[in-house]
């Protein structure tokens, strides 16, 4: 019988002459191979420890990374009060005496648009009107935009139509009855109640002239203009029948 150790965990094991030379696994995993019988000698006694054959150098302890240096900590404010231009006008605190762009010049004017102040190459003059360059390019971008229609003359305009028709035939059916006696009152009645589209679509025409004057790109001008027309000539139909109603009325 030959004897020998595991090369890795030091168990012993026995195996015939005959396997010498052969590759053998130790339970632990170990591959190990039988070595070759020596006459004579004696089997390795219990108590004396065996050596470790082809034994593998210890793993060596891994050594740290080293941790990287923390970065250098940034220098506190002063503190106190610091007079700075540009901090103010980043936190929207506009100071009036120096120009919105160029912080060491002094303000000279004021844009007619947004109110800020500018010295004078940030300004031009246009329409007699100081601008600063945004509100400049926003007016001469507005100058090509297609005017949108306001919709209130749009309104005005429909009422002013239907009040026409309304007006001539209440006014002409107060004249029918006035022919019959006590019929005054309702004749004048019927003239007010036919006064009342056109006077809503005149209101409504002057509204939105109103708006149009404010706004610089909205459209309908004649369109309440025309309204306006309108109901003016209703108005004075209306006004003429129920003059005429209380003349007849007086005989």
């Amino acid at each position: 019988m030959i004897y020998f150790a595991c090369s890795k965990c030091g168990k012993r094991d026995t195996r015939p002459e005959s396997q010498a030379g052969s590759l053998v696994f130790c339970p632990c995993g170990k591959s190990n191979r039988v070595p070759w019988p020596s006459h004579g000698a004696d089997p390795v006694p219990a108590s004396r420890p065996i050596p470790i054959l082809d034994a593998e150098p210890a793993p060596q302890p891994r050594r740290a990374a080293p941790r990287p240096e923390p970065p250098p900590a940034r220098p506190a404010a002063p503190e106190g009060p610091t007079f700075s231009r540009k901090p103010m006008r980043l936190l929207g605190k506009v100071n009036p005496k120096f120009c919105f762009h160029h912080d060491d010049s002094p303000s000279e004017t004021t844009c007619s648009a947004c109110r800020l102040p500018f010295c004078a190459s940030c300004v031009v003059a246009q329409q007699g009107e100081q601008l600063c360059g945004p509100c400049k390019n926003f007016r001469l971008a507005g100058m090509g935009r297609a005017e949108r229609v306001l919709p209130l003359s749009i309104v005005s305009f429909v009422v002013s139509l239907a009040g026409g028709p309304v007006a001539l035939i209440l006014s002409l059916v107060g004249l029918g009855l006035f022919r019959g006696d006590g019929m005054t009152m309702a004749a004048l009645a019927l003239c007010l109640v036919g006064a009342a589209l056109p006077v809503g679509g005149l209101v409504l025409a002057r509204m939105a002239l109103r708006l149009i004057d404010q706004q610089a790109h909205s459209g309908g001008r004649s369109l309440a203009t025309s309204c306006a027309g309108i109901c003016i000539v209703e108005l004075l139909w209306c006004s003429s029948v129920a003059a005429l109603v209380v003349r007849q009325s007086s005989y």
